[in-house]
């Protein structure tokens, strides 16, 4: 996977001056969509997350059993179901290609919209800058076709919309982001929170997205389903800290390994302590970056926090930090600016080969976070650098 980028670069910089595509930033994602799109067809059972969707999707249509007895497997909503199914009928390679580009498409929409807000820099360089710094820690993901490509550009999508006064379709954006991982009730709630116009589209949207996986030929079938999510979702959330990369995973590479049920009782306390400090210091925050600080806010805290953070979640943070770090630069912060984007490439370090990530695996992608957490900016907007 390491020369996939300096191919879709290459592929970018040929076809874009003969007018095969409108710019250089769409060529770039146009051909690394290609690319991944490549890779999948010649390696199709090779590092790939999908069977579980397909068998899920399969075993859910037939009324078969879809949870399973153990930390692993199938840990979504029923919702999820009917995510997966449009992309999971046709030949196994389409779709398996399909339900990547439609991810890719979300994240690179989500940086086209926030390039748009950067000023002192033109477009076509914002997006690029923004591509090349986000696209290492998407790699994995694209490649395994994880749903957190899908949730990385969902929820820029869903701030940004929270914030320009589109609540309904904000609320879209977050629903659907429900359906991929159930750690997506973290920013409709927020968003319920912080924003008024949001409360009452969504406590209409919320009966729609409970029953809809009622629309099944056998409804007891769906209930007895249903009554596993907790004890499902519950036995998730204990699966050992060594297996994943959030603070846990690196409290235990330094020999600091708190029992399970503390590290639950800590994540409760942060989490209603970030909520506590989003609600009181969004007001302060500039409207042209709040969404984008959120985002930060948010993605920092699951990435460390939250029990079943792996490797390829970091693309969610990736796209704040990548963000953050153009932000600083035009700011005057160079210095600042340059460690974040450094800290945002070290977010795809599994992506560059070189034999570095048996080296860094589940603890170097927390202590980024964690470095990113404590130099986290408070969004002044005292020197407007966006529109």
């Amino acid at each position: 996977m390491l020369g996939i980028l300096p191919k879709a670069l290459r592929l970018a910089r040929t076809l874009a001056p003969a007018r095969f595509f409108p710019s250089l930033p769409a060529g770039l994602w146009i051909s690394y969509t290609l690319l991944i799109a490549l890779l999948v067809a010649t390696n199709p059972t090779e590092h790939t997350v999908t069977p579980t969707y397909a068998r899920a999707m399969a075993h859910w249509w037939a009324s078969q059993e879809v949870y399973p007895h153990g930390p692993h497997g199938f840990l979504y909503l029923p919702q999820a179901v009917w995510l997966f199914t449009p992309f999971f009928w046709g030949p196994w390679i389409w779709d398996e290609i399909l339900w990547r580009a439609v991810g890719l498409s979300l994240l690179a929409g989500a940086l086209h919209r926030l390039s748009l807000r950067i000023r002192g820099l033109e477009y076509s360089k914002s997006m690029v800058f923004l591509s090349l710094l986000v696209i290492p820690a998407s790699l994995a993901s694209a490649r395994n076709g994880q749903t957190n490509l899908w949730l990385a550009g969902l929820w820029t999508h869903g701030w940004l919309d929270c914030e320009e006064g589109h609540p309904f379709r904000a609320l879209l954006w977050f629903y659907l982001g429900l359906a991929c991982k159930p750690l997506g009730v973290v920013p409709l709630v927020v968003a319920f929170v912080l924003y008024p116009s949001v409360r009452l589209p969504a406590l209409k949207l919320a009966p729609v997205f409970f029953l809809l996986p009622f629309l099944h030929p056998d409804p007891g079938y769906v209930a007895r389903e249903y009554a596993r999510v907790g004890e499902v979702l519950v036995t998730a959330a204990h699966p050992g800290a060594e297996e994943f990369a959030n603070l846990g995973s690196l409290l235990w590479r330094l020999g600091i390994l708190p029992s399970p049920s503390l590290g639950m009782r800590i994540a409760m306390v942060m989490g209603a302590f970030v909520l506590a400090l989003i609600t009181w210091h969004h007001k302060h925050v500039g409207s042209q970056v709040r969404p984008v600080w959120i985002l930060g806010s948010l993605a920092t805290y699951l990435m460390l926090w939250n029990p079943r953070t792996e490797e390829n979640s970091y693309v969610i943070l990736a796209v704040p930090m990548a963000f953050w770090a153009i932000h600083e630069a035009l700011e005057g912060q160079r210095i600042k600016g340059c460690c974040t984007g450094l800290g945002c490439l070290l977010l795809g370090i599994e992506s560059y080969g070189l034999g570095l990530y048996p080296l860094a695996r589940n603890w170097l992608k927390p202590l980024v976070a964690l470095a990113f957490l404590l130099s986290f900016p408070g969004g002044s907007n005292k020197k407007e650098t966006l529109h």
